[in-house]
């Protein structure tokens, strides 16, 4: 890759990292599921009406306006607002690369390699650590709600696989015409206040809402749809692995957040078993050839 393409790529982590710890400062503005309301509703409009669908499929755009726009993000927001750290969170989120493993082999018959699975089992056994660590704690619901958008993250990149040839840009703007509505009516059921939030919205959480919709959104996958299709998803992917660390590392600086040793611990399984099928050939095939 090219070194402006390796940037746009790191950048493209930090963001998605920060991402969290921005959302976790709006959350003290705004509940959940309306904070995802105004996030795909800013981008809508005005962006829907200079942007053109040019043959996008419907389907496509309904499919990932539910599990990625409506499911995915408000199920992680609602898990930081049950108090699950903003750092922590980035961290469980890639736990999507399980569930895309699985639901790959499972959907396209598209079976890992032995260090993937090697990988996925590491993997789970960090996310299994966690649940246990937080068993006794009121987070071990925000948890399981990280962890059911982490499930939908992985639904996401099977329909996008499917979806064949697109405009990863054009599709991340029309696919916010879907969330506003389920979302705002989910909001009424299940939420209150939200209409005082509004109306006495900081720029705190202005701000917050703007960096979702379009540097998380519009920018950090538009860019990725670019790389991925200028480079081999296998040298673009591994760069999602820097998603945690800047959120862990955007968590501690602003946040004051900390980790206790057992979260350490499954964290580092965790990272583990992202990286492992990446790498660990490479590494057991110089260690033993000498290459």
């Amino acid at each position: 890759m090219k070194p402006i393409h390796i940037f746009f790529a790191v950048m493209i982590s930090a963001i998605w990292g920060v991402n969290f710890v921005i959302t976790k400062i709006g959350l003290q503005d705004l509940p959940p599921i309306m904070f995802t309301c105004l996030r795909y509703t800013s981008i809508v409009f005005p962006l829907i009406f200079f942007i053109r669908r040019n043959g996008l499929p419907w389907k496509l755009i309904c499919q990932i306006g539910i599990f990625l726009g409506t499911l995915t993000f408000t199920l992680a927001f609602i898990g930081i607002k049950l108090g699950v750290a903003a750092g922590l969170t980035s961290l469980v989120m890639q736990s999507q690369v399980i569930f895309t493993l699985l639901l790959s082999a499972l959907v396209l018959r598209d079976t890992p390699p032995f260090e993937q699975r090697i990988g996925v089992f590491v993997s789970a056994i960090g996310v299994a650590l966690l649940i246990w660590n937080f068993k006794d704690s009121p987070t071990i619901i925000g948890l399981l709600f990280v962890l059911a958008g982490a499930v939908c993250s992985g639904i996401t990149k099977i329909l996008m696989k499917r979806g064949g040839d697109y405009d990863t840009f054009r599709l991340m703007i029309w696919m916010s015409i879907v969330p506003p509505i389920p979302l705002l009516l989910l909001s009424l059921i299940f939420e209150t206040g939200q209409w005082q939030s509004i109306m006495n919205l900081t720029y705190r959480g202005v701000g917050a809402v703007f960096f979702n919709a379009f540097i998380s959104t519009i920018l950090g996958f538009g860019l990725m749809g670019y790389l991925v299709k200028k480079y081999s998803p296998n040298q673009v992917a591994p760069y999602g692995f820097l998603v945690p660390v800047f959120g862990l590392g955007a968590g501690y600086v602003f946040l004051n957040e900390t980790l206790d040793p057992i979260s350490v611990i499954a964290c580092c399984l965790i990272m583990l078993g992202l990286v492992y099928p990446k790498y660990g050939r490479l590494m057991f095939k110089r260690k033993f050839t000498g290459t």
